[in-house]
């Protein structure tokens, strides 16, 4: 029998061998690192899921590469190797392009180019958002005369393509090296069309994997996940979401009074998105806007004192909100809090802290939204038509125009009323006029439609918002103002001064924004996130973690996954901490009764400051080590113990953390994004045999296989005869 076993393991090995010779034939010759592409991935909501997934061990198709409309034409009609993974120039990554392929039946994956190389350039417009971005949150949801954007369409050029589902993987490439070893070693040599007819095999091929985890719709999605067991210890999805972001320029405390209508609150939104993970730059969708406000807080923070008294009677609040770009999640959350006395912190009885802020004491709303492309050299203020049938609030409106309009002239800026029929653009402000009528504007850079033709997109980069460096020598770049930052810099100058005339009813020409301050933010967010801002506005810590960025893309603005903690991308991170060193004040070693020879000393002690408090969430100030400017004969950062009143609040929908909350309802935002694998992305291109050897080397294998079972059965039968043992002549 030990013969018999011995047969029995070298048939298995010949028909391994015979099996494997297929893999043989295919051998994978080039992998895409990981870092070179991203792919578009899945989001849920009430009613769908949205994005694209591929099967769990990726799809293959033979790769062709799209250049013209005729090549798109040729597959369609003419292609004979379908399935296929189409490579496609960013031109041609369009709407209709896309659907006509995936109507073919003929498509198991989409690439596409994303380098800077001047051959394959954007298209001339792209935005994946809908033309009518988070309409069906809006106020005007249910309004007979603006509801879907009826009266205004604000972004013509969206083609909804982040919120269709698509079966399949789509990804871009985004290093050339890459790229034109598939185009060339793989396309040209192997896959062309000669004459319309593409050579015999074998064929390239790549396989293109994008596994996703969630599933039909936000609830499923939900309830499958919070249904765990033993079998199944893995959820499918988690609520979009991160931290809001908010500080006064002076404190409020609980024992003071807070009058109705008494706050000015100054916002801008932080996020963004595009149809692939990562790759979301955000120049004028948010960053602009947020940078203004910033700038607005750096300014209006130099001259506190004239502020100290009249901010007692008149708060000035200023908020980050993120999430927006998924109907609001940021601004319906600090809403919801508002409401239920949870803003900015809940106080038990006999806690000192923070004055809570209801909805009723707002008396007027800011908004910064896109400024980066001014239309007709001019910017422009939105108010709503709705609330403006009120006389009374119209006239708190129109005092509000009044004023902006007064601080832009003289801040030599031009700023334009919209028509007042027309309905507010996309902003987080709706999410409050859903509920309230308060006076406030919306400051854009459009009057009836965005000047930004890549809204919401990986094309929306700095170039759009005029921050180039043209023939500025790399060393000089960090400091080089450019016209975008000068824009920004007299927008910020603007509203720092009206918020100013507001809260103090006189007027301040001093109000200046800094244009090296917005010079130096435009750089850190949209260049190269190694800079002196950066690391000088967080703790050695997180600043350590930057440093394993270094080299890569501006970091996404994107919203993230927020499963219930306090958890913020880089985006979030970074802004907060600029938004706590321009609100607050550098504590000095008297006060904290230390010295900065002795940095951990003077650390301890700041953070010890944070532990005196009664109600750690309600503090008013907080206290936060930063490493601080760096010196520059030392080569050290010292460190600076900062003391603001910057402080966040969870940007997640409150529909995942009311216990028995009605999906139905529709009253908050239920955005999800779907789980994946930690292998779940991949990318790669080998030969492809033809079909017919592939039968070919299964029907090979199995009548070897049939062959060596009679014979293996012969060889046990006369097992006795054949292996019989022969007498010891001995």
């Amino acid at each position: 029998m030990a013969h018999l076993s011995v047969i029995l393991a070298a048939t298995f090995l010949l028909l391994g061998v015979c099996v494997s010779a297929d893999r043989t034939h295919q051998k994978i010759y080039y992998d895409i690192s990981d870092s070179d592409f991203a792919m578009c991935y899945r989001r849920l909501n009430l009613t769908h899921e949205t994005g694209c997934s591929s099967s769990r061990k990726g799809n293959v198709g033979v790769l062709q590469f799209l250049e013209t409309p005729e090549n798109v034409t040729w597959l369609i009609q003419n292609g004979a190797h379908a399935p296929y993974v189409a490579l496609l120039t960013p031109e041609l990554f369009v709407h209709d392009v896309i659907y006509k392929l995936r109507d073919s039946g003929k498509i198991n994956g989409l690439l596409v180019i994303h380098t800077n190389l001047s051959d394959y350039l954007p298209p001339a417009s792209f935005s994946p958002d809908s033309s009518c971005p988070n309409e069906y949150n809006s106020m005007y949801s249910g309004n007979s005369t603006y509801a879907h954007c009826s009266n205004v369409t604000w972004n013509p050029d969206g083609d909804s393509l982040v919120f269709q589902r698509f079966d399949f993987p789509i990804g871009i490439l985004k290093n050339w090296t890459q790229i034109e070893f598939m185009i060339e070693n793989c396309y040209r040599k192997f896959n062309e069309p000669v004459d319309g007819v593409v050579g015999p095999y074998p064929l390239c091929a790549a396989q293109v994997k994008s596994a996703m985890d969630g599933a039909k719709d936000t609830p499923t999605c939900i309830r499958r996940s919070n249904t765990i067991t033993n079998l199944n210890p893995i959820g499918y999805c988690d609520p979009l979401g991160d931290m809001n972001s908010f500080a006064f320029i002076e404190p409020l405390n609980s024992t003071d009074t807070l009058a109705n209508e008494s706050v000015t609150l100054v916002a801008a939104r932080l996020d963004s998105f595009s149809l692939f993970f990562g790759t979301d730059p955000a120049s004028d969708s948010s960053v602009a806007g947020f940078l203004t406000l910033l700038s607005v807080v750096e300014a209006l923070s130099k001259v506190k004192d004239k502020l100290q008294t009249a901010v007692k009677d008149r708060p000035i609040l200023f908020v980050l909100f993120n999430g927006e770009a998924f109907e609001y999640i940021g601004s319906t959350r600090m809403l919801y809090e508002m409401e239920n006395n949870f803003f900015p912190g809940f106080l038990q009885e006999d806690d000192i802290g923070a004055a809570l802020i209801r909805p009723e004491h707002i008396g007027n709303f800011i908004e910064i939204g896109p400024v980066g492309i001014p239309e007709e050299d001019s910017l422009w203020l939105h108010t709503d038509p709705v609330i403006a049938a009120n006389p009374s609030i119209k006239e708190k409106t129109d005092y509000l125009v009044t004023e902006m309009k007064k601080a832009a002239t003289g801040a030599g800026l031009n700023v334009t009323s919209a028509p007042e029929v027309q309905p507010l653009p996309p902003a987080s402000f709706q999410a409050f006029l859903k509920k309230y009528s308060i006076p406030g504007f919306i400051l854009t850079d459009h009057r009836s439609h965005f000047q930004n033709k890549f809204y919401n997109s990986r094309f929306d980069t700095h170039d759009r918002i005029s921050v180039v460096y043209d023939n500025v020598p790399a060393n000089e770049t960090y400091d080089h103002i450019t016209q975008g930052a000068k824009n920004l810099a007299k927008a910020a100058t603007a509203v720092a001064r009206a918020v100013y005339a507001l809260t103090t009813n006189s007027s301040d020409d001093s109000i200046v924004a800094d244009e090296l301050t917005m010079t130096h933010m435009l750089y850190c967010f949209l260049i190269d996130h190694q800079c002196e801002l950066f690391n000088s506005s967080l703790s050695s810590a997180n600043a350590a973690l930057l440093e394993k960025h270094a080299g890569t893309d501006p970091f996404s603005t994107y919203v993230g996954i927020n499963q219930g903690g306090s958890s913020r991308n880089w985006v979030s991170i970074l802004a907060h901490g600029i938004l706590s060193r321009f609100s607050g004040e550098t504590e000095t070693e008297e006060s904290l009764n230390c010295t900065l020879t002795k940095t951990s000393e003077c650390e301890k002690k700041c953070k010890e400051k944070n532990d005196n408090d009664k109600n750690s969430y309600a503090r008013w100030f907080l206290y936060t080590w930063l490493q601080g400017p760096l010196n520059i004969t030392t080569g050290e950062r010292p460190g600076i113990c900062v003391k603001s009143t910057a402080n966040g609040s969870v940007a997640r929908s409150a529909a995942f953390d009311i216990d028995g909350y009605d999906w139905q309802s529709n009253e908050f935002p239920v955005w999800t994004e779907s789980r994946w694998s930690n292998d779940a992305m991949l990318v790669r291109v080998f030969l492809l045999p033809e079909h017919s050897y592939e039968v070919a080397l299964l029907c090979g294998g199995l009548a070897l296989t049939i062959v060596f079972f009679f014979l293996v059965c012969c060889v046990s039968k006369k097992s006795d005869a054949i292996f019989k043992s022969t007498p010891d002549s001995s």
